[in-house]
């Protein structure tokens, strides 16, 4: 009878180091199936950053070559409005581009010192 229950004993161990060894797989699995899908994720955010990335770096440069041409005509409209003579060429173009006359309010002063910004008391 010793016997008997000594054989349900390692037959009850056996069965119960069986499903422990299958538990033990299962999750073993599971945690593989998740490094393997958090790898992916992983690599596929590496990707969309790198491409992000380069994307802005393109938009800056555009953006800077943006700045540096608007600078460019920035200095060269301050230097057209400091000489009289190329104001008023600029003046006539626009002038013909737009139908207004330019010319006239090219020549006068931007401080107010003519006759028309004062209002003449003659």
């Amino acid at each position: 009878q010793a016997a008997k229950k000594n054989s349900k004993l390692i037959d009850k161990h056996k069965s119960d180091m069986k499903e422990q060894e299958e538990r033990l797989i299962r999750i073993q699995n599971d945690i593989e199936n998740e490094l393997e899908l958090l790898k992916k994720e992983f690599t596929n955010f590496r990707f969309e950053t790198a491409k992000e990335l380069e994307i802005r770096a393109i938009i800056e440069k555009r953006q800077s070559v943006y700045i540096q041409t608007l600078q460019r005509e920035l200095m060269m409209a301050k230097y057209i409005l400091k000489n009289p003579g190329l104001r008023n060429k600029a003046a006539l173009k626009l002038n013909e581009a737009s139908g207004t006359d330019l010319v006239k309010m090219a020549n006068t002063p931007s401080h107010g010192t003519n006759d028309e910004s004062r209002g003449s008391k003659n």
